[in-house]
């Protein structure tokens, strides 16, 4: 009876772990400026679509290319306590 709560537990860990391994590739795809499509290179190849993932080029704005005015009140805010 223990080895079957085990095998439980352990599927319910395995299942965890595969979904935080996929949501964190889909994003760091999104945090690099890309679709969440890329989601599919690691589904369907695994720990080598997670690779292509983390090799892609970055593409998203940068700090400098912004276009995003400071929200109210953070004018007189430093560098350091803007939101972006």
């Amino acid at each position: 009876m223990v080895t079957q709560g085990r095998n439980a537990l352990t599927g319910v860990l395995a299942a965890l772990g595969g979904f935080c391994f996929f949501w964190s590739c889909w994003a760091l795809a999104k945090a690099k400026g890309r679709t969440g499509w890329w989601l599919l290179a690691p589904l369907i190849l695994n720990w080598l679509g997670a690779v292509i993932i983390l090799c892609l080029k970055d593409e998203a704005l940068g700090d400098g290319e912004s276009n995003a005015s400071p929200m109210p009140g953070e004018e007189t805010l430093p560098d350091w306590a803007r939101t972006k």
